[in-house]
């Protein structure tokens, strides 16, 4: 044991820490530094960049390599320091509710926009004018289908549009124009 004045559980909580804050900060400078992952964001923990939040696969995804990191250097950290003035049993329940939390933020934050402004799309169910409703385009850089409103006139089926924005649960298209 290393303190003294610790439980063997407690020394063990501390180690843990120990290790997962090390293996935190290794892999966020080797990430960062392109050494883990050459693409920006969290693509190993998201099966895929227009997948809804809300489902299973999410959370489930959530804790591949990087959630899983984060959680063990969370959850073991702040385990260890609330067991210092909690009981152990509840030190560990809300070491592991922030640790579970800390992994899906980061993981939903570090998620790649459902589309690009600027990108051109087909669309493949009818959009209403002027905010009438919803219709769906299909991304022509990776055939992703997408709901999606206008603001101005609304597009027939097969009609090419661009990206004016993303809303997150949708886009907003505009006229498409050759140039």
């Amino acid at each position: 044991m290393i303190f003294e004045s610790l439980s063997v559980f407690q020394n063990i909580l501390f180690w843990f820490a120990c290790a997962g804050l090390i293996v935190l900060v290794s892999y966020l400078i080797c990430f960062y530094a392109g050494f883990a992952n050459a693409k920006r964001g969290l693509s190993d923990d998201i099966d895929s960049p227009h997948e809804n939040f809300q489902t299973r696969p999410f959370i489930a995804n959530a804790f591949s390599l990087k959630g899983s990191i984060v959680f063990l250097a969370i959850f073991a950290s702040l385990g260890f320091l609330l067991s210092l003035c909690l009981p152990l049993w509840l030190a560990l329940i809300l070491g592991a509710v922030v640790a579970i939390g800390a992994a899906i933020g980061v993981a939903f934050a570090d998620r790649d926009p459902l589309a690009t402004t600027g990108e051109v799309a087909i669309v493949s169910e009818s959009i209403p004018a002027e905010n009438g409703g919803k219709g769906k385009i299909i991304q022509l850089a990776d055939g992703v289908e997408l709901a999606a409103i206008s603001t101005g006139k609304g597009f027939k089926k097969g009609k090419r549009v661009i990206i004016a924005e993303n809303k997150g649960a949708f886009v907003v298209v505009k006229k498409y124009k050759r140039r």
